[in-house]
């Protein structure tokens, strides 16, 4: 999950790949991008649950 951001880190260090996010809407592709990745993070949680053991003895 945290590979584009580090991508997206590395590529703001050239001052025209920065200036493409300095607007209203490039900080709504970010904004979009933050959003599907904590949704992704979830979605992988939820899928990857151990199923709860059934208790044999009660």
């Amino acid at each position: 999950m945290a590979a584009p951001w580090l991508v997206l880190a590395l590529l703001a260090t050239r001052p025209s790949t920065a200036a493409a996010y300095d607007s209203v809407t490039g900080g709504l592709v970010l904004a979009g991008g933050a959003v599907a990745s904590v949704v992704a993070y979830r979605a992988m949680i939820r899928i990857g649950r151990l199923p709860d053991d059934a208790r044999v003895l009660r």
